[in-house]
């Protein structure tokens, strides 16, 4: 029988010898040689049926909710506005005038027209939190914004990219001068300023995927702080639902850098409930609706039904 210090010590070896190396008595030790080939034969052994997904069941179960030790924490929400907009800001500055024209999602809305909405929800946003307006449906959405740039209807693509940067500074501004306590309506709900932050680099980055989509380019990638942070705030949000979904035992494990843990509305002491376990920057794209529901690809452990219920509601958060 194998120690574990032998164990080691063999695979220790078989790692110091590349894999166009022969391994040849006198190179390493004969013991060790045969324990190496004793663990070569069990590596090539099929593992039992199922062994792998109970593996990760209780690995996942055991594991408590957080972010992985040595893992990316969130960056504050000012932080991560302001880095999506400048990445927004290159993005437009890189566009062709045939680009400003191209189709987004195959409608006749264009993506000059994005960056003109874009424009209406800052300014909406910024009158909310210094004015503490009335609150509107989240299905008000594309209306109110409308509304707010009648300005801009026969602007330049210059002139609606600097009047979008306007806009979304002003924001920025109004947000960090606000009381953190403050209560702002916000299309169907009551949220502080970071958590306004939150939500509108959450709609920044749908739209820079809508245009790179429409004009061909990579799609954006957040660096893993703000997925971080965008997944802690849809996880909190999750947990905000008022109906039988929000009470029901479910753990999002997240994969992927800026990823974590996720109990929400707790944990059953039993261990029912549902475990779903996906991609974070997979999760957050079906939250934001750009990526279809039957493209996200997730393990479920435990309750099926529960599991899609949750999955079904992801994308409830997101304004277009």
């Amino acid at each position: 029988m194998t120690g574990p210090d032998e164990t080691l010590a063999a695979l220790a070896a078989l790692h110091a010898v590349d894999d166009d190396e022969r391994l040849e008595v006198g190179v390493i030790e004969p013991g060790l040689l045969r324990t190496a080939a004793g663990l070569a034969e069990i590596a090539a052994e099929p593992p039992p049926p199922g062994l792998a997904a109970a593996v990760l069941r209780d690995a996942v179960r055991a594991r408590p909710p957080g972010r992985p030790p040595g893992g990316v924490g969130p960056c504050t929400p000012a932080e991560a506005f302001a880095r999506t907009v400048a990445e927004l800001e290159a993005l437009l500055d890189s566009l062709t005038a045939a680009d400003w024209t191209a189709s987004v999602h195959g409608t006749d809305h264009a993506v000059r027209d994005v960056v003109v909405h874009l424009v209406g929800a800052e300014r909406v946003a910024t009158h909310w939190l210094l004015a503490s307006g009335d609150d509107v449906a989240p299905s008000d959405h594309p209306a109110l914004t409308a509304a707010a740039v009648a300005d801009l209807d026969d602007a330049s693509v210059d002139a609606v990219a600097t009047a979008w940067r306007r806009a979304a500074d002003d924001f920025a501004a109004a947000a960090g001068a606000a009381d953190p306590e403050l209560a702002v309506p916000y299309y169907g709900r009551r949220l502080r300023p970071a958590a306004m932050l939150v939500s509108r680099t959450f709609e920044l980055w749908a739209h820079m995927i809508d245009i790179t989509t429409a004009t061909g380019r990579d799609l954006p990638r957040l660096d893993p702080n703000r997925m971080a942070l965008l997944s802690g705030g849809l996880m909190q949000a999750l947990a905000t639902l008022d109906d039988a979904t929000a009470q029901a035992p479910v753990r999002f494990v997240l994969t992927g850098d800026g990823g974590g843990v996720h109990d929400v509305a707790g944990r059953a002491p039993d261990g029912t409930g549902a475990t779903i376990v996906g991609d974070v920057v997979d999760i957050c794209r079906a939250a934001a609706r750009r990526l279809a529901p039957d493209r996200l690809t997730v393990h479920v452990d435990g309750d099926p039904e529960l599991a899609e219920r949750f999955l079904r509601v992801l994308g409830s958060f997101a304004l277009d």
